[in-house]
């Protein structure tokens, strides 16, 4: 090995030789830039995210880049659902390919979770319109809180007013809660369409309907540089910085990295980003035969308006003077109001093959995305110390096994503990991942100044 120092960082060596140089704070910025700021231009936002949320994505993300790769699974998930239900799909008439078609922007949003649904609820929190939803026996408490989202930015006007983040980073309540927010006496309150509901989504009107979506270019660019960059650091890792600081070299610290851009990259192939939410109307328990004609089915609708009662005709009144308070609404929605009362991951179907398998999917991403940073590091030092210090192994594993227990006790803490808990959680979390973070980020650089720079040629 030939190391030379020199002011201008100019180096002459033979190919198979590591040529060093004296490192620079301009390296160490250098190689946080590189490999952990770009990444965060590869954050995958949710529909209708406000500016602070995409803010706070962001930032969970740089500390926690497991966090960032559990915001793009059930996406990635999906794909590989749709990919398996393609294979065995049944022969389709004209009418219902033609209708197939028609859904097909509606699905793409359905899927990418750009619905939500108004309920409207009387001062005790039974829900009363949609019609269905009170015969079901709905109530604000008995809806899971998953569905909840009165914050993101919604497309069109709705009569519900929106909540926002209050301390802790808490929804707050609002003032005016117990305030009707129209003449009926009800308040309103939207949500997320639980999963059964997703697919069956269809047009208010027939025909085609284009709905404002992006893949984002930007976001693909930046994984894809991000994805070089990083595994640019692990291979530069090899050889010195491996034989001097074993497991706690900090080249490594770029895996979870690595891994989360790749997954947004993927994620991003497999749906359009919707830039806000859209508000779909509840149709009723079942959706129409896709193989009936259109005249057909408003035979179905006309007998069955005829055999209404009083009851039952006061509720279809209720329901289209509701549906008027709603401008921009894009389609028509069907399912049990039932599924609103379980959480999403009750919904996953284990007694068919497709169910176990989506299931088995889920945990094989999880799986990799729990191991895949230690196998790496196995591979790469064997786990061996070298001469490195209990410091600089902490910065290496204790930034990376820190993250992970965050992530994993965070839906337990926002489910079984309650929103005040949650909000106590969040930030503990991120003063101590933070102060965590900031440690291990100052012991990397001064790692990379005490080994300088190296390559092999």
């Amino acid at each position: 090995m030939v190391t030379i120092d020199t002011p201008a960082n100019i180096v002459n060596g033979t190919r198979g030789q590591t040529i060093c140089t004296q490192a620079t704070w301009i390296d160490v910025g250098r190689f946080i830039a590189l490999n952990y700021i770009t990444h965060a231009f590869t954050v995958i936002q949710g529909p209708g995210t406000t500016i602070t949320e995409r803010a706070g994505r962001v930032l969970m993300s740089l500390f926690l880049p497991l966090w960032g790769t559990a915001r793009v699974m059930p996406t990635i998930r999906g794909k590989i659902k749709r990919l398996i239900e393609n294979w065995k799909k049944l022969p389709e008439t004209e009418q219902q390919k033609l209708r197939r078609e028609d859904r097909q922007p509606l699905l793409r949003a359905s899927r990418a979770e750009a619905f939500r649904m108004i309920i409207g609820f009387d001062s005790d929190g039974n829900a009363e319109v949609p019609a269905a939803f009170k015969a079901a026996e709905i109530t604000k408490k008995n809806i899971d809180p998953d569905y909840l989202d009165d914050i993101g930015n919604t497309h069109g006007q709705n009569p519900v007013k929106l909540d926002h983040y209050g301390f802790l980073g808490v929804k707050s309540k609002r003032k005016d809660e117990e305030t009707p927010d129209d003449p009926s006496g009800l308040t309103y309150h939207c949500y997320r369409l639980p999963r059964p509901f997703i697919t069956e989504v269809y047009p208010l009107i027939d025909g085609p309907i284009q709905l404002a979506s992006q893949f984002d270019i930007v976001k693909g660019i930046a994984a894809i540089v991000q994805i070089m960059f990083a595994s640019k650091a692990l291979y530069d890792a090899r050889g010195r910085q491996i034989d001097t600081y074993g497991y706690g070299a900090y080249g490594l610290t770029v895996m979870p990295y690595l891994w989360m851009s790749f997954m947004n990259l993927l994620a991003g192939v497999c749906d359009p980003q919707y830039s806000h939410n859209y508000i779909v109307q509840y149709g009723g328990l079942k959706a129409p035969d896709p193989s009936a004609s259109d005249q057909e089915i408003a035979a179905e609708v006309t007998a069955e308006e005829k055999t209404e009662d009083a009851e039952a005709q006061n509720d279809r009144d209720r329901d289209e003077d509701f549906n008027k308070k709603i401008a921009g609404a894009v389609g028509l929605v069907y399912g049990d109001p039932q599924h609103f009362k379980k959480p999403s991951h009750e919904h996953y179907n284990t007694h068919n093959p497709l169910g176990k398998l989506h299931v088995a999917a889920s945990i094989f991403v999880w799986g990799c995305s729990l191991a895949l940073p230690y196998v790496v590091i196995y591979t790469m030092t064997g786990f061996l110390a070298q001469s490195s210090t209990v410091r600089e192994r902490l910065a290496v594993l204790g930034w990376l096994v820190a993250g992970q227990i965050a992530v994993i006790f965070e839906p337990f803490v926002w489910r079984y503990l309650g929103a005040v808990a949650y909000g106590i959680w969040l930030v503990s979390a991120t003063i101590v991942l933070g102060g965590i973070g900031v440690w291990s980020v100052v012991t990397v650089g001064n790692m990379i100044l005490a080994s300088g720079t190296c390559i092999r040629v």
